[in-house]
């Protein structure tokens, strides 16, 4: 099996909104219709917890700061920045990348470069 953003997927809802995801699973069922078991990861705003249930063993942890962070380009024809998400030299505007997948992919399909500073490789 290969590296875990071998398997992002896009869940399409119903609504038309996209969300990227991770597939854990696939069956087919006795019809013939495929069914994906499928992770995604949501704001708490958008989750409610069932009434009555214990929730005090699930995992959590804090997040100090983004894995990664996309710089806007300083000027027209710049391509924007990858930097790690600590980087003193990340300025201006930024965005979160959350995903290795995610900020990978910008350096693959050339559309950001690497930080001269902190050297990214996700």
């Amino acid at each position: 099996m290969g590296d875990i953003g071998d398997r992002r997927v896009h869940v399409v809802l119903p609504d038309g909104h996209v969300l990227d995801g991770q597939l854990q699973a696939r069956r087919r069922d006795p019809d013939g219709r495929w069914w994906y078991g499928v992770t995604v990861e949501l704001p708490a705003k958008a989750v409610e917890p069932v009434p009555g249930k214990d929730y005090s063993q699930v995992p959590t942890t804090v997040q100090e700061h983004w894995p990664w962070l996309i710089q806007a380009p300083a000027a027209p024809g710049e391509a924007p920045v990858l930097h790690v998400g600590d980087c003193a030299a990340a300025t201006g505007r930024l965005e979160p990348v959350q995903h290795a997948e995610l900020a990978r992919g910008a350096l693959v399909d050339s559309w950001a470069t690497v930080c001269d500073v902190c050297r990214p490789a996700p």
